[in-house]
């Protein structure tokens, strides 16, 4: 069995209720693949997880200082609990490493290796020139420098530097972005039904054009089947959870289908998540929680 890049205890939330669900826990879920148009029945065990997807110690880690911690704020909110502010504090840090612990969000650390390289050997250069300006370099050394900097920044685009690789790897998120959750305005929806919400591969999803710090940034990420947490900079939050109509809860998945890796999960097989996965999740629209004048 590999690592859960999902942990299952988030996903129950979202499962096919158990025969006998007073004393068992749910054990399977329906699982939608984005990329070849299949829905299956699987157990949770066997989702969202790969194998050797991070060492053993971070896997340990994620379980005592990440989840267990954020559970209890999650099922405060499942039993209609109010939160208190290390309970926010919990979930903040959970939702925030989520974002990190992903495949998306590996592939997008990923993405950013080559472009910082190309920046640290360009500022290298232009200090190599400017100590030439300065006279305490010679054109030849400047020369010489030079085409060590060219050198290693060729180098390490071919293979990434160990301790680059250390920090792609590991889903511990960064100061700033656990501040810029913590700032936006939360609000837990819960759906009237008949839909509820779903989740996938990439739980915490914004609209990545304009990323989490914009003044028009929204974030959602699914608590459970009932109930969702928006979070955005417009007015104050909503202190309680409180229920919103059909259309919020379709864009709501709408997104989250957006931006699923591959995969989506449902508590049963449903023809108008399937209907929405066809589409791409596509049409999405902000949502104005402020009442026009």
């Amino acid at each position: 069995m590999g690592h859960h890049y999902v942990p299952q205890q988030y996903l129950r939330g979202f499962a096919k209720p158990a025969p006998d669900a007073a004393s068992r826990k749910p054990t399977s879920i329906w699982m939608y693949d984005k990329t070849n148009g299949t829905a299956k029945e699987v157990a949770i065990s066997r989702v969202a997880q790969q194998p050797g997807f991070y060492p053993d110690d971070v896997e340990v880690q994620l379980n005592e200082m990440v989840e267990k911690p954020a559970n209890e704020a999650i099922g405060k909110i499942t039993n209609g609990e109010a939160l208190a502010a290390s309970d926010r504090v919990r979930l903040a840090y959970y939702i925030a490493t989520m974002l990190r612990r992903v495949p998306r969000g590996r592939t997008q650390a990923e993405a950013l290796v080559p472009a910082t390289i190309t920046e640290s050997a360009e500022n290298m250069r232009a200090m190599i020139r400017a100590a030439t300006l300065r006279g305490d370099l010679d054109p030849a050394a400047e020369a010489t420098h030079l085409d060590e900097v060219n050198q290693i920044e060729a180098r390490f685009l071919r293979d990434t530097p160990d301790n680059l690789r250390q920090i792609i790897v590991t889903p511990w998120p960064t100061a700033a972005l656990l501040d810029t959750i913590m700032r936006l305005a939360w609000r837990l929806v819960v759906s009237p039904g008949p839909s509820w919400f779903l989740t996938s591969d990439n739980p915490a999803v914004y609209f990545t054009a304009m990323g989490l710090g914009d003044q028009h940034s929204e974030m959602v990420f699914p608590i459970c089947s009932r109930i969702a947490l928006h979070g955005c900079f417009q007015s104050r939050a909503q202190d309680t959870p409180f229920r919103v109509s059909e259309k919020i809860v379709k864009e709501l998945n709408r997104r989250i289908i957006y931006g699923a890796t591959r995969f989506v999960f449902y508590h049963e097989q449903a023809a108008w998540v399937e209907q929405a996965i066809r589409n791409g999740g596509q049409w999405q629209h902000r949502i104005n929680w402020v009442p026009s004048r």
